[in-house]
């Protein structure tokens, strides 16, 4: 069967799918199924998913999709043993980690390590031990990432910060205080909302924490949300997660409520829902069509996903929404006069005049931005 538009690869994760519809009926529609579903980390769930159909994939689909699902569990397997390392030295300095994202889904829904890929390690501690834990991780060889504007801008207004172990395979870990990104919800959901009934995980002879069921939905929909509900696997990973775990839904209505989050919780179950079909049960999804949000949480949702396409748009963002002028002033000043260290890769950079001609260059691009991201680009700059 010929299609006429190119194959979606979440159609091939909904429980009914991939339908005859689905299926691509030419080369050229293989070909681009194979190569989106690879570069979308989905190659092991599609393998697993054309098992399950009894599907007769063409050679050169299978094995490409082979070798992906190859690297991405080898990648996971790599990333699991640095993350033991951690955790071994973390439970000697008496420091909790509690893992986010792929690092908590791995080990408990996702039964094979090439289904489910990680680019990075998300962990949670708190904020009381965030020195503790980056001297854990220099310690075990780690380098900061790319300096912020200010020495303690994380986590004073950013809710995580970069540490990569170079190597011939590197790991990169995203060290959070808080499970967020929008800096106004810090003043919504305490630094330790997240871990008062968190769960304890075993991983073989070591142990972390992850979020309760409740608070992990939460944190999986608002995290799509935010960037835009644009990654199929991370709508996936709210349905699966949802079928995988008992779930009580009136604590997640209420606690997302509490924390100013509940529509963008609403927001990703839409989208999940619509991609990948119904996974919700009927009177929390008519819950969360009777939540009337106030005009922060609708600004913080419509901002989130263009962060970084219009950053003067965030910045005000974050500034109008938060709450106190002493924190606004203090948030604005840091933005404005960011510290040497976020200029480091200039030269002579000590200057003033360097740090004057660094500001405005950044100042510009913050403006620009937005309006060159409307123009086209020119015929051959695609990739550039």
């Amino acid at each position: 069967m010929r299609t006429e538009s190119p194959v979606q690869p979440a159609a091939w994760l909904r429980l009914d799918g991939p339908r005859d519809r689905d299926i691509p009926g030419d080369t050229q529609a293989w070909i681009a199924l194979a190569q989106t579903a690879a570069q979308s980390g989905l190659a092991g769930l599609m393998l697993q998913r054309a098992s399950c159909r009894g599907l007769d994939l063409p050679s050169m689909v299978l094995s490409h999709w082979r070798q992906a699902a190859l690297s991405t569990a080898s990648r996971n397997l790599h990333f699991a043993c640095e993350l033991r390392k951690m955790l071994a030295l973390a439970i000697e300095r008496g420091i909790e980690i509690m893992l986010l994202k792929g690092a908590a889904l791995l080990p408990t829904i996702y039964e094979r390590p090439e289904l489910r890929p990680m680019s990075d390690l998300d962990l949670l501690v708190r904020s009381a031990a965030v020195d503790s834990a980056i001297h854990l991780l220099e310690d075990l060889g780690f380098q900061r990432g790319k300096a912020l504007l200010q020495e303690d801008f994380f986590p004073k207004f950013y809710y995580e910060t970069e540490f990569y172990l170079p190597s011939v395979r590197p790991v990169r870990v995203d060290l959070h205080v808080r499970p967020f990104r929008p800096m106004p919800l810090a003043q919504t959901i305490p630094d330790d909302a997240i871990w008062h009934d968190a769960q304890r995980l075993k991983l073989d002879d070591q142990t972390a924490w992850i979020p309760s069921s409740a608070s992990m939905f939460i944190h999986l929909t608002a995290h799509a949300a935010f960037h835009g509900c644009d990654r199929p696997l991370w709508l996936y990973d709210i349905k699966r997660f949802a079928e995988s775990v008992p779930m009580k839904w009136p604590i997640v209505i209420q606690r997302a409520k509490e924390w100013g989050i509940l529509t963008a919780v609403r927001q990703a179950v839409i989208s999940a829902t619509h991609a990948l079909g119904e996974f919700c049960p009927a009177d929390f999804i008519a819950e969360l069509a009777r939540h009337r949000p106030d005009w922060r949480e609708r600004w913080m949702l419509a901002q989130a996903p263009r962060d970084a396409v219009s950053p003067i748009c965030h910045v005000f963002c974050n500034a109008v929404c938060s709450k106190g002028w002493g924190n606004r002033l203090a948030y604005l000043r840091a933005v404005a006069l960011p510290g040497r260290t976020h200029f480091e890769g200039l030269r002579n950079v000590r200057s003033p005049g360097a740090m004057v001609m660094a500001l405005t260059r950044r100042t510009a691009r913050a403006v620009l931005r937005p309006v060159l991201s409307l123009i086209p680009r020119l015929p051959g700059a695609v990739g550039r």
